[in-house]
């Protein structure tokens, strides 16, 4: 029986939302700095206004419209501002922004997408693009392409998609399709993510007994690694064999208390003693699952 107070090895000797939580911070446009009708701002003056998103299309022409219809379309599809994206001349030259997240994507997990768009026919917007969506590791980068969707031109459309991500990354991005003369409206971004919870739970954490940590929804038949700190919930980073460099919520020193296989339903347990005398004592608990690299809510426990 391992002591769950016992610094047992490195972490760099091992071989990334909550289920159901949205992930996009500003996905209705609602927190900016702009008011009323702005018409073709650049990558960098959309990017200064609007929280929790990037511009980095092409074009460099992003709307944000606050005002009722400004003119154009309807009314937004929730809350008080829309955002207009466009494509010029038929070509390449396209506009395109990324959302910032509360959680990374992890490739190999299954999410749900919806949000809503309306096709703008003007003479100078004359085609119906499609409102393409991608995963990226870098804020002023498409990265891979996950979805297309066609809005209406008579409406809103909600436009809805279920997908298993196929590359990990902290951003959603959204672009507007090339080679069109076209001009969507957008609003009402969600993003959850439908995999469930990769949870621990520590059980009987009482001086001079037998303790149980208990991982669920890990990788079946996968490792899963077990780690604790004396000190707070991190971040820090640490370099481990199987993931990488990978930010964990530990503080360190951390110590590792072992690795255990998951059984066919992903579930994992790991038991030690706790040392006499230790009642009172704080103790951050967080577990890694070695298949996938992705990481347990950390658990802070008072030893009883």
């Amino acid at each position: 029986m391992k002591s769950f107070l016992a610094a047992l090895a490195a972490l760099a000797s091992l071989s990334g939302g909550l289920a159901g939580q949205e992930m996009i911070l500003n996905g209705d446009f609602e927190n900016n700095s702009s008011s009323g009708c702005s018409f073709n701002l650049s990558n960098t003056a959309f990017t200064a206004v609007m929280d929790d998103a990037t511009a980095f299309g092409s074009a460099s022409e992003i709307d944000l419209m606050q005002t009722g219809t400004c003119g154009y379309g309807t009314s937004p599809q929730s809350g008080m501002a829309k955002v207009g994206i466009g494509s010029a001349y038929g070509s390449t030259v396209v506009d395109a922004f990324s959302f910032h997240l509360s959680s990374p994507i992890v490739a190999g997990n299954d999410y749900q997408l919806s949000f809503w768009a309306h096709a703008i026919i003007e003479v100078w917007s004359p085609d119906v693009g499609t409102v393409e969506i991608g995963i990226s590791s870098n804020p002023d980068d498409f990265g891979q392409q996950i979805y297309a969707g066609t809005p209406s031109a008579l409406n809103w459309k909600n436009l809805v998609t279920s997908f298993t991500a196929p590359v990990s990354g902290s951003y959603l991005t959204v672009r507007q399709q090339g080679n069109t003369i076209s001009w969507n409206h957008i609003d009402n971004f969600s993003l959850v993510n439908l995999t469930p919870q990769f949870e621990l739970d520590v059980s009987n954490l009482v001086n001079g007994q037998t303790a149980t940590l208990t991982v669920e929804n890990g990788t079946p038949n996968g490792n899963i690694g077990f780690a604790y700190s004396l000190v707070g919930a991190g971040p820090s980073g640490v370099l481990v064999s199987a993931c990488g460099s990978i930010s964990v919520d530990l503080s360190q020193p951390i110590s590792v208390l072992g690795v255990e296989v998951a059984d066919a339903n992903g579930s994992a347990s790991l038991s030690g003693n706790v040392p006499a005398g230790t009642a009172g004592i704080v103790v951050w608990f967080q577990a890694l699952d070695l298949s996938n690299c992705r990481l347990t809510p950390v658990k802070a426990e008072v030893i009883q």
